[in-house]
């Protein structure tokens, strides 16, 4: 059946998210090197955007059986994107046969299944429902690759996600943390024992890319150099929105402080990467890299913090490179954090979700954490401070556990795979 086989990855992000971005090529690595024919397809939140990034690679992009409004800029944007979405009848006929002509359908790895809406469940969380709904109500085997789950800020959201994951037609539930894997097992009750394991992220099978680019650009800085990912976080356990926008100030002007105490300690440079362009504002880290930038050069630390064009390092294999030529990495974007470490860069990271934490907790680095809302320099500096001058040592340690975590995930993922194919 390989040649043959029809796989269908469900809930794949945005290609403007490289993190998410990496978790699918490194899932589509896995997949084709257990059956090299088969035909794999996606459904993507802006199917646009991605075909001409993934049909070169042999992936087809379907469109979301619903919107969800976040993905488009501006209220008139919103509507009218929302509405095309839903008139789009040919866009849910192909998703229909898709899963029904599947034969496997995989549940992407990343961080989908959470709801924050207090009252009901929000766009984002019913349209990664819906289409698992669907898989359920062709009986499509479905296995969920290394995930977070939660938080469910309403019961609604905790039901529903229940509901699915107890179907007959769930082989195999990974979780990427033990906080997941607890929600899951409360949620599922006596149905999960057998179903829920821990894996670690699937993006820890990726590899660097050429850094030609990454080379070219790192050379003619002064070292050592500090590499950055910041992201305009929502804080959603403040209380009011100027409670909000004391929470962004401190963890930006945190963040502007640690680069400065850096600068004047070692020297060097600070290099700002932005991971995610998109799709949305919020989820665009490129306004609050700028503002960092403006704002560390009313510092007159300008010419010593860069922010490089984002076009040259747009993909997780550039990303992965670029950090590979950085000594340190500070870290918000959870994904940023396994690229340092496929890297072998040492990282200090700022956790926003349980799922940072709990991935960290799991390679034993929970030590080099530091939650965003309880962020400030006194904390994060020691922490650089001790990587930087233990830099050869922590990148001996660094390539062990990416070791261990790249072995783990094909002897799990691997393995359940290998039953599916003996059914």
């Amino acid at each position: 059946m390989a040649g043959g086989l029809k796989i269908l990855l469900l809930n794949t992000h945005s290609t403007l998210n490289s993190g998410d971005t990496g978790i699918v090529l490194a899932q589509v690595k896995l997949l084709r090197g257990c059956w090299p024919g088969a035909r794999i397809s996606l459904t993507s939140r802006t199917p646009d955007i991605d075909r001409p990034f993934y049909e070169p690679l042999g992936i087809s992009v379907l469109d979301p059986i619903i919107p969800a409004p976040g993905v488009f800029l501006g209220a008139m944007r919103k509507c009218g994107g929302s509405l095309k979405n839903l008139i789009n009848l040919q866009g849910k006929l192909n998703l229909l046969s898709a899963i029904r002509e599947s034969n496997l359908v995989i549940s992407s790895g990343g961080g989908y299944l959470y709801s924050y809406g207090r009252d009901f469940p929000g766009p984002t969380f019913l349209q990664h429902f819906l289409h698992l709904k669907l898989a359920q109500a062709y009986n499509k085997p479905v296995i969920f690759f290394p995930q977070s789950f939660g938080p469910f800020a309403n019961r609604a959201a905790a039901r529903m996600c229940g509901s699915i994951l107890r179907g007959r037609n769930i082989l195999k539930i990974f979780a990427r943390e033990h906080i997941s894997r607890s929600l899951l097992l409360d949620l599922m009750g006596n149905d999960g024992g057998g179903k829920v394991a821990l894996c670690p992220d699937a993006a820890f099978l990726l590899e660097p890319g050429e850094d030609r680019r990454a080379r070219d650009f790192i050379s003619s800085l002064h070292r050592p150099i500090l590499a950055l990912t910041l992201r305009d976080w929502h804080f959603p356990e403040a209380a009011s929105v100027s409670d909000k926008i004391i929470a962004r100030e401190k963890y930006l002007s945190s963040m502007l402080e640690v680069s400065s105490s850096f600068l004047r300690r070692f020297g060097g440079t600070v290099v700002v990467v932005p991971q995610v362009r998109g799709p949305d504002l919020l989820e665009n880290d490129l306004h609050i890299s700028r503002e960092f930038v403006r704002r560390s050069g009313e510092m007159a630390l300008g010419d010593r913090i860069l922010l490089p064009l984002a076009e040259a390092f747009d993909s997780p294999q550039d990303i992965i490179a670029l950090l590979s030529r950085a000594d340190l990495v500070l870290a918000t974007r959870f994904h940023s954090v396994v690229f340092a470490l496929l890297a072998k860069t040492p990282v200090v990271a700022v956790g926003y979700h349980h799922k940072a934490s709990g991935i960290l907790e799991e390679l034993g680095l929970e030590r080099f954490l530091v939650d965003i809302s309880d962020i400030s320099p006194d904390k994060i500096l020691p922490l650089l401070v001790e990587l930087m001058e233990n830099r050869a040592r922590w990148r001996d340690k660094i390539a062990g556990m990416v070791g261990s975590a790249r072995k783990m995930i094909y002897f799990r993922l691997g393995n359940t795979l290998k039953e599916f194919q003996l059914r």
